[in-house]
């Protein structure tokens, strides 16, 4: 019962120092939490770059966001539903997105009938006027829609899973702009469930004609030419409830028409439970 009453005090803990932030992590990996639990979380993310990578060259731009994501979601046989509610704390606070998640499971590894895991997933986003015109805030438009295929495999030992490797594409489109597409390939270890140690590259390509100029307005990165890369890693820590902590980071290797040099460090606490 001790232990139950400091996870909590160290959930409310979390809310109350990072109340200013959001974080951006939707769940795509092919495989789902136990069923018929619901999943909250809560996602504390930092992120600074001092320059902007431009078709037109290299130009200063010190940027500094911190962002909270309050996020929820329930595996149900093949399907699984999410929803993320963001703020940011960028050059001032605001209410920053919404998405709404939903996953289908194709093919299942674990139970064995199937050789890889793969999941099909579209994702629905809300965003506000002062996050789409923030350089900080990826967003195309203020509705935007983005589908994702993911598939992966894991490799178990008795009667753990011992480490797994998954990978996904997603093309997306928003109300205004051009597409763009989605990339990410990850690598995890698992130590007999009690923590997993990963490592990942990801990388978005915007389809829009248009580079970044500090001569003029930014509306968003719909019209964009855009393109990046980052590399990262996350290490989780899972206590004998079934909460997880996780600390992750990450640094931007290339960017072009995109925040340079970037660099991000985030801490997600969740916390499942059944009815």
């Amino acid at each position: 019962m001790k232990s139950i009453f400091e996870l909590k005090m160290f959930f409310l803990f979390l809310i109350s120092i990072a109340f200013p932030v959001e974080g951006v992590a939707m769940e795509l990996a092919p495989w789902y939490p136990r069923l018929f639990e619901f999943q909250p979380k809560i996602e504390v993310l930092s992120q600074h770059s001092r320059s902007i990578a431009s078709d037109h060259g290299t130009f200063l731009k010190p940027l500094h966001a911190n962002y909270l994501n309050f996020g929820i979601g329930y595996p149900y046989y093949n399907w699984y539903g999410e929803l993320e509610l963001i703020m940011a704390d960028s050059k001032h606070r605001y209410y920053d997105n919404t998405i709404v998640t939903g996953r289908y499971q194709l093919t299942n590894d674990v139970s064995g009938e199937s050789f890889l895991s793969s999941v099909a997933a579209l994702s629905v986003t809300a965003s506000t006027r002062n996050a789409l015109y923030d350089l900080n805030s990826f967003h195309h438009g203020k509705f935007e829609a983005i589908a994702h295929l993911s598939a992966g495999k894991e490799f178990v030992d008795n009667q753990f899973w011992c480490y797994r490797i998954w990978g996904t594409l997603g093309i997306g489109a928003a109300d205004v702009g051009s597409p763009w597409m989605h990339l990410k390939f990850s690598l995890e270890n698992n130590f007999r469930d009690r923590s997993i140690l990963g490592f990942f590259v990801e990388s978005f390509y915007g389809l829009g004609g248009n580079a970044l100029s500090k001569h003029k307005k930014f509306h968003g990165y719909g019209s964009i030419r855009h393109r990046s890369i980052d590399f990262g890693a996350f290490y989780s820590y899972i206590f004998d409830g079934g909460q997880k902590l996780s600390f992750g980071g990450r640094y931007r290797a290339y960017a072009r028409n995109f925040p340079e040099h970037a660099a991000s460090i985030s801490l997600i606490f969740l916390s499942p439970f059944a009815l």
